[in-house]
């Protein structure tokens, strides 16, 4: 269906799918959530989203004092994630038809509304499907009657081979028909048994915040209601050695059990320690050589179809990109032209086909700067179209290179790739410190994530 821009939406239609995502599951149960939201919603209907400080939230929606200081207190951009995180569930489960759909990007507090032309009221309410509708009517039983400890071990025995189910059992093409956006992978970071947060941040909730942040990849934090057969899940479990912490994990499709990747890692009980082991994961999980991305490589190069194998088509594109091989090539060049023949609003696809042409045929420059600005436009907080829009620039030797270049790490600073591009371009243009300043990051962020 069209899209058409939210300013033409009506007001009232905006606050009718306000009201859906406030009256649904995900919702109800987080008053604060629904608060932030609605403040949000309201801020941007009066053209004021963009104002949105965390100041401003934190003393106008949680309750915090005038005194608050948001670099001391991290409360704002705690129940940013949450809320982000509670949208895109929403969206892929009671939501997924909705006509009007509401998001927060990342890098602040403001409301991007998604319109198309359809009455949000003409669409039937969801329903769960009955494996869904079986497990909430036996849940509600086990409240019920959960007067003892006997039924309340048995709801509880009941939730985890339910939650087990969902994570193993191969979604099918129904479940799956609302999130059939091309992209790389999803991933759910699940909690790390055994090792305590520290000042109310878990190692997966910081995974899940930093993951978010690569291009292609959308990450939760607890189940997901319809898994997509992209999905993986990171599993783990830690003990105390010594004062730190030892951590094995696995990450594993869910669909079929595969475990594609194992690490282990030694951490300290510390914020920063465990921060930037979040980010050398999200990297390692998340970059263009992360098991996540390469998995989806075909055994056979040449039957990679654009319509039937989005996941193989993006991960022919990327091995492309990083050897050069004119098989590779010619076989990515041939799948993304098919698959933008039918989804030519795809950012992935579309930064993808930029990133092989700028690679393969840099002489094309006009088509690579026309695609890598729609998919930054389809998607702001595109990272990779940013950066190679700077090193366009920067090539015509325009002073865009470093706006561009600053916007693509304001959207990931946590990727080595582009902060070594970036620190190649300031050293070009004469910014020495900057550049080893970007080098130094880049480092740290590579530093191997597996103990010797």
């Amino acid at each position: 269906m069209r899209e058409i821009p939210w300013q033409d939406i009506p007001r009232e239609k905006v606050l009718g799918a306000l009201r859906r995502v406030l009256l649904s599951a995900e919702f109800k149960t987080a008053p604060q959530l629904a608060a932030f939201l609605t403040f949000s919603v309201t801020r941007t209907l009066e053209g004021r989203g963009a104002l949105l400080k965390a100041y401003t939230v934190a003393t106008e929606v949680l309750g915090r004092h005038a005194d608050f200081d948001p670099q001391a207190d991290p409360i704002v951009r705690v129940e940013a994630t949450r809320l982000r995180r509670a949208l895109d569930r929403y969206y892929l489960s009671d939501g997924r038809d909705d006509p009007i759909r509401i998001t927060m990007p990342r890098g602040g507090y403001s409301i991007v509304i998604h319109g198309r032309d359809e009455d949000p009221e003409e669409r039937p309410p969801y329903k769960p499907d009955t494996f869904q509708k079986r497990f909430v009517d036996r849940s509600q039983v086990y409240w019920n009657q959960g007067r003892n400890a006997v039924a309340l071990l048995a709801f509880m025995g009941f939730v985890v081979s339910t939650t087990l189910l969902f994570l193993n059992a191969k979604p099918s093409a129904t479940d799956n028909s609302a999130d059939m956006r091309p992209r790389f992978a999803a991933i759910i970071a699940g909690p790390i048994s055994g090792l305590p947060s520290v000042e109310g941040f878990g190692l997966s909730d910081v995974l899940v915040e930093t993951t978010s942040h690569f291009s292609g990849i959308i990450a939760f934090s607890g189940m997901v209601p319809r898994p997509p057969d992209d999905l993986y899940v990171l599993e783990g479990s830690s003990y105390k050695n010594n004062q730190n912490y030892k951590i094995d994990l696995r990450l594993r499709h869910a669909a079929t059990g595969r475990v594609i990747w194992t690490s282990h890692l030694q951490i300290k009980p510390e914020p920063d320690s465990l921060r930037l082991a979040a980010q050398r994961l999200a990297h390692r999980l998340a970059g263009r050589t992360g098991p996540m991305r390469t998995d989806a490589l075909p055994a056979k190069i040449d039957s990679v179809s654009g319509r039937e194998a989005l996941r193989a088509c993006l991960a022919v594109t990327d091995a492309a990109i990083r050897s050069n091989a004119s098989t590779l090539n010619g076989a990515a060049r041939r799948c993304l032209d098919e698959a933008l023949a039918t989804r030519s609003e795809s950012a992935v696809l579309l930064m993808s086909s930029a990133l092989l042409r700028f690679t393969t045929s840099p002489q094309e420059s006009d088509k690579i700067e026309a695609e890598a600005k729609m998919a930054l436009t389809l998607d702001p907080n595109n990272a990779e179209a940013a950066n190679l829009l700077a090193e366009i620039a920067a090539l015509r030797q325009d002073e865009m290179a470093k706006v561009w270049g600053e916007k693509a790490l304001s959207a990931n600073p946590f990727d080595p790739a582009l902060l070594r591009a970036e620190a190649r371009r300031r050293e070009a243009a004469g910014e020495s410190e900057k550049a080893n300043t970007l080098l130094s990051q880049a480092t740290i962020l590579e530093a191997a994530v597996d103990l010797d």
